[in-house]
């Protein structure tokens, strides 16, 4: 810290880190030779014409006197101005003017630091000090259709189908990205919806294996959107090339037309990506279920223009009901070409089959009580049951 105290023409001298800097302050409006009031000399402007009279005489006290005659305050190392002798300064100048003639051949070089204060250098300071080219530092934040870092989000498109701020953006929006439906082994919509506050899975009609449809606050969404267009078919979502899902809630759902006032959900896909990467997992688990997926991605070229995205998965399982079997293949390519700056063209597509039979249900008996076991199945083989092929672009 660097305690000071002014007076009119004194020295002042406070002790720093590097040394002892001396600075030199303003005279009192008593000592101004064009006998400007306190206030108005305070509020002159830095350049105005000044009236200097200073002799040739040892550079600190000249540099006193000047601080004395043109308001103006110094700041230098200690020793800067020993043995040195500054140039005679006579007339009516603007004060940058004056200060050049009064360090003219003194090798002593100055820079303003802010209104009527200057700072100044030894001689040949800075003489050796290496020129350094410029730093360019480049970086990508994160985008409304790119991959979020870690578990949080912060912007979105769903709600204004802009890139903008999710605390900027007036309606309410939750993102779920895809590290947590990683991290969480999410297999369908259903999992992700537990992360969502007021919303969960809708009615299975009789599917409820891969049913997706939700209810938003109460109002059961008749369809998808899959990266803000209607999505074909439900009951089709794989959530390997799934990059965040997002829920709009309430009324401003409208922004998407004739849709439930409960809000509406958004599926955001993966999009291709500069640096090459490659990931392929295989999962199997309780009731028969085996699952492989493979998601691929990188430059197509040698100048990055074009990229490509593969994501691939095969779903095999059973369930807890006799008779029940999901059997899904997922293929999803992408590329994105961008021809010049601040163009991009992408090419999405989209496969899903999926084929499963109608579960009928567990009958109950006219108290409530369950007449079959859990497992019981009562399947027909005259059901044709599900065999859906979604295809997007």
């Amino acid at each position: 810290m660097t305690t000071t105290s002014r007076s009119s023409g004194l020295l002042m001298a406070g002790f720093l880190a590097t040394g002892i800097v001396i600075h030199v302050g303003g005279p009192a409006a008593a000592e101004t030779p064009d006998r400007l009031g306190a206030a108005e000399f305070a509020q002159a402007p830095a350049d105005a014409t000044r009236r200097f009279d200073i002799t040739s005489q040892p550079l600190a006290e000249a540099l006193k006197a000047f601080g004395r005659q043109s308001g103006w305050q110094f700041s230098y190392p200690a020793g800067l101005t020993k043995g040195l002798r500054s140039q005679p300064v006579s007339g009516d100048l603007p004060p940058a003017t004056a200060l050049r003639i009064l360090l003219g051949g003194t090798g002593v070089s100055w820079q303003s630091t802010g209104p009527g204060t200057v700072a100044l250098a030894k001689p040949g300071e800075g003489a050796d000090a290496m020129v350094l080219g410029p730093i360019t530092v480049e970086g990508q934040g994160e985008s409304a259709w790119g991959p979020v870092e870690g578990y949080r989000a912060t912007r979105s498109a769903t709600a204004t189908k802009t890139d903008t701020p999710i605390s900027e953006t007036p309606a309410s929006i939750q993102v779920v990205p895809r590290q947590i439906i990683k991290d969480q082994g999410a297999q369908n919509l259903k999992d992700v919806y537990e992360n969502v506050s007021g919303v969960v899975q809708a009615g299975n009609t009789l599917n409820a294996q891969s049913e997706v449809l939700p209810f938003i606050r109460g109002f059961e969404s008749s369809v998808l959107r899959r990266n803000g267009l209607r999505a074909t078919n439900v009951g089709t979502v794989d959530l390997v090339n799934v990059e965040r899902v997002e829920v709009l809630k309430g009324p401003a759902s409208i922004l998407y037309g004739a849709i439930e006032p409960g809000g509406m959900l958004n599926v955001v896909t993966k999009r291709p990506q500069a640096t090459a990467a490659y990931d392929i997992d295989a999962e199997a688990g309780s009731y028969d279920h085996y699952r492989t997926t493979a998601d691929l991605t990188g430059p197509l070229t040698a100048d990055g223009s074009l990229l490509y995205r593969a994501n691939l998965a095969y779903t095999d399982e059973g369930s807890f009901r006799d008779g029940m079997h999901l059997d899904r293949v997922t293929a999803a390519p992408t590329l994105l070409w961008t021809p010049r700056e601040g163009t991009e063209v992408l090419f999405e597509l989209g496969y899903t089959r999926e084929k499963q039979p109608y579960d009928t249900g567990v009958p109950i008996g006219f108290n409530g009580e369950q007449l079959v076991s859990d497992s019981t199945s009562f399947n027909l083989a005259s059901l044709d049951g599900r065999d859906i092929r979604d295809y997007s672009a």
